[in-house]
């Protein structure tokens, strides 16, 4: 049998106030294990499988953006390479800086 309780109170000594009241009522009632909810989400392999979920997909997520990023950057200096030349020609002819940028 398992009994869930709730405590109102954050003692350190909770659960061995509740072992001994458990006790004081029926001496023959064994308390096998006693523990607290943080203690058993801790324990919990559920809870672990969610959180290495959690932070595979933050990693998966990081990694796609700094990709996404290093895909801009290059895409960006490509077309910049591109016009350098067409930019530099343009100046050669006599077209102001102004002119030169569209």
């Amino acid at each position: 049998m398992t009994i869930h309780l709730k405590v109102a109170t954050q003692d350190a000594n909770v659960l061995e106030t509740m072992r001994h009241e458990v006790s004081a009522v029926d001496s023959r009632l064994p308390v096998l294990e006693l523990k607290t909810l943080r203690n058993h989400l801790e324990a919990s392999f559920d809870l672990w499988i969610v959180r290495t979920a959690a932070r595979m997909f933050t990693i998966f997520g990081a990694v796609a953006l700094v990709l996404a990023m290093v895909g801009l950057y290059g895409l960006r200096a490509y077309t910049v390479v591109r016009r350098t030349r067409e930019i530099g020609i343009r100046l050669a002819l006599g077209a102001k800086p102004s002119d030169a940028r569209g």
